[in-house]
């Protein structure tokens, strides 16, 4: 593929291949030029102009016409006779003209001369034209110019064409003209289809988008584009920026990629965050837009043509969109790039930007919230874009037992973590749980998870941290395969972190006497330690989620909390992971905070809660109660899920028809207890909250409604319709709205 210049340069035809750009309806005057140019039928001056109103001589014409013919190939490189009387075999153009009239593409006039410096005409023009098209007298019903004239119209030879007959054509005429000849069908063709240009080896191409290159999939493979037409050799002057455009591709026939023709669209790149519902939530130039894209819209994504409603659950944070948009604003067309982020790496020091290339103030978003570069620790995994200059910093760890990989440890794809699954990533993951690898099945190690929750490195739990907080929800001994296959059995306790993750550590002692409480584990030699000295401490007061203070502490933006509903060993305990948001304007009393952790700032990092927002209790309703001697079957809803429940030695306090808090451990009842009501009955609900004449009160995420049969139904419909007056049950914690019955009137 010949040299590509940009448009600032397009009428220097002294370069070879160009990218510019093209109306969307129709290609301009000034691209015509430089594919005539590409294809050396018709070239600009050497000072970069092309004086489009300067007129055409019959010589020049001669060979433009040759040069945009089959014959072009075979133009003499030296003559011995003159073609006519007054074109001298010396004369620049006397090959051309020879070769023109052996071919009977052109004639001279009767006296033998060919007036090679008169200007020439339209008709004389089109005269030599259609004979390229493959027309004959034979095909003229008319006499000459008006049976040329005639055919050339019906062609569209003429399009975009204002001279008429009699008059002599500019330069910038004669460029439309073979341009019209190179888009027409020639006489002879069967197809439809067929354009003059593919008899003298090319091809132009419209509505052409560049997919990838091997920068973006390697499967295209090296010196090569694939574009939603196939894919097409390329050379080192490639410019990588026009891939995910759309415009007019020039194709030679040896599949050789001679220029790209950019349609004039605005391209708009978008790094996706995450997609809710029918709106891509994207970062555009570090800020977080909604990005509204019709199903419809046409979407290239991994070398095939998709709609937006087909491929939005395919993306995830990270994928670049490119999209174009026309003059008014209106999206045409989408290009996605999964490999638009490169990672995932491992930081090990402070500078670790500067080694990728970034500058000193890139846009970071750590845990999905944004930040800055002092947020970024010691083996956070990150994913960058060089181009964007961001950031994607992830800090989960998971640590457990190395108890299994999947499908052998020389072929990992996927371990087991403490009885939890976790895909591989990475390479320098994969290898260093290989069998020739640093950590052996058994083992306590610690994994760092990127975006995608799969496994980017592993590390021996004491490089992270020897001392970690948890919440304590299961110990006993279980089975361990060692390195030499041999099943061992060891102690082991199972903790609960703020973030929700379920952690698995051996031991060497039994700590069923720290279940249900929060507590400090120290690791050491891959087994744990528990303490519960110093892991409360003295602080309370009011949640202020806009100032992120708790009392007289300030707390981070991405802080982890865990709810729990025991403190107790002998008690059954659930737990959940709270967002900060849902604590806003709580009261939080010291009694009621197990635990908190600290960064180097004196930050709130971590969080563990009792009982303070009741989020960690099930919630439904009893429809019918069946008592048996000294207990009961209880039959109802959790949530959504119908459910039977049975006692054989407690009758609790509640009646069919009661919204309920489950206390339960597994399947088995601990506690049902009835919720209260709170007025009788709400004349209106919103979405969010109902309001009374002296409180309001929030409606919980996971609130339920149930209908007069006791059915469940959604939030929506109760609202939507004028034939129910509502009844709301609260807890006894947070006094969030947790049932509401949608009783007919």
């Amino acid at each position: 593929m010949k040299k590509i210049i940009s448009i600032l340069l397009c009428f220097i035809i002294v370069f070879s291949g160009v990218s510019v750009y093209a109306e969307n309806d129709e290609i301009s005057s000034e691209n015509i030029r430089l594919i005539l140019a590409e294809l050396g039928i018709m070239n600009g001056y050497p000072d970069g102009t092309f004086r489009p109103e300067k007129p055409v001589t019959r010589a020049e014409f001669a060979r433009i016409a040759i040069s945009a013919s089959s014959h072009r190939d075979y133009v003499a490189s030296g003559m011995n006779t003159s073609p006519f009387a007054d074109v001298p075999y010396t004369h620049w153009a006397a090959p051309y003209i020879k070769l023109a009239s052996v071919n009977k593409i052109i004639y001279g006039y009767p006296d033998s001369t060919f007036k090679p410096d008169n200007n020439v005409l339209l008709e004389e023009a089109v005269s030599i034209v259609v004979k390229l098209l493959g027309y004959t007298d034979d095909d003229y019903t008319a006499a000459w110019p008006y049976g040329q004239l005639a055919i050339a119209k019906s062609a569209g030879l003429l399009n975009n064409i204002s001279a008429t007959q009699g008059t002599y054509l500019t330069r910038g005429e004669v460029a439309q003209l073979v341009y019209n000849l190179l888009r027409a069908k020639p006489k002879s063709a069967a197809s439809a289809d067929a354009e003059y240009i593919s008899s003298i080896g090319y091809s132009l191409k419209e509505d052409v988008t560049l997919l990838a290159t091997a920068n973006e999939d390697s499967s295209v493979g090296f010196g090569k584009v694939s574009t939603s037409m196939g894919t097409y050799k390329t050379d080192e002057d490639f410019d990588n920026s026009w891939v995910g455009k759309k415009g007019y591709i020039l194709v030679s026939d040896s599949n050789e990629l001679l220029l790209f023709i950019a349609d004039n669209y605005t391209i708009v790149n978008y790094n996706v965050y995450s997609v809710l519902g029918n709106e891509i939530v994207a970062y555009k130039d570090g800020k977080l837009v909604s990005l509204k894209l019709s199903d419809n819209l046409t979407a290239y994504y991994k070398l095939q043509t998709y709609t937006m409603g087909s491929i939005k659950n395919m993306l995830d944070t990270g994928y670049l969109l490119s999209v174009a948009y026309d003059k008014a604003g209106n999206p045409e067309y989408v290009t996605v790039n999964d490999s638009a982020l490169e990672g995932p790496v491992i930081v090990y020091d402070d500078s670790f930007y500067v080694d990728l290339g970034l500058s000193s103030n890139p846009t970071v978003i750590r845990d999905g919230n944004k930040s800055d570069l002092s947020t970024i620790t010691k083996y956070d995994v990150i994913y960058y874009s060089i181009e964007l200059d961001m950031i994607w910093a992830y800090s989960k760890k998971v640590t457990g037992i190395y108890e299994e990989a999947y499908p052998s440890r020389d072929a990992a794809s996927s371990i087991k973590l403490s009885g939890t699954t976790y895909q591989i990533e990475s390479a320098q993951a994969a290898s260093a749980l290989s069998s020739s690898g640093e950590f052996a099945l058994g083992d306590t190690i610690t994994v760092m998870l990127g975006k995608d929750n799969e496994i980017a490195a592993v590390i021996s739990p004491e490089n992270v941290s020897n001392k970690v907080y948890g919440y304590v929800i299961a110990t006993g001994t279980s089975e361990f395969i060692d390195l030499d296959g041999n099943i061992t059995s060891s102690r082991y306790v199972q903790v609960v972190h703020t973030d929700g993750s379920s952690v698995k550590y051996k031991t060497k002692t039994n700590y069923s006497s720290f279940l249900h409480k929060a507590v400090k584990v120290t690791l050491s030699d891959g087994l744990a330690k528990l303490s519960s000295e110093n892991v409360g401490k003295t602080i309370s007061g009011t949640f202020d989620y806009d100032k992120k203070r708790l009392g007289d502490y300030t707390i981070t933006d991405n802080i982890k909390i865990l709810e729990v509903t025991s403190n107790t060993s002998n008690e059954p305990a659930n737990f959940t992971t709270v967002f900060a948001k849902r604590l806003d304007g709580m009261n939080i009393k010291n009694s009621k905070i197990l635990h908190y952790a600290t960064d180097s700032k004196g930050r709130i990092t971590d969080l563990i809660l009792l009982n303070v927002t009741g989020d960690a209790y099930e919630y439904g309703i009893i429809t019918d109660i069946v008592i048996t001697g000294e207990g009961g079957i209880y039959t109802g809803y959790r949530g959504t899920q119908p459910i039977t429940l049975s006692s054989q030695t407690t009758k609790y306090s509640v009646s069919a028809g009661q919204p309920v808090q489950f206390v339960l451990n597994g399947n088995t009842i601990s506690s049902i207890i009835g919720l209260t009501q709170i007025s009788e009955p709400i004349e209106s609900v919103s979405p969010v909250y109902i309001e009374t004449e002296n409180k309001t009160y929030t409606i919980s995420d996971d609130c339920v409604v149930y209908n007069s049969q006791n059915n469940v139904i959604t939030l929506n419909e109760a609202l939507n319709s004028s034939n129910y007056k509502y009844f709301a049950y609260i807890d006894k914690y947070s006094s969030s709205v947790r049932v509401i019955k949608a009783l007919n009137k």
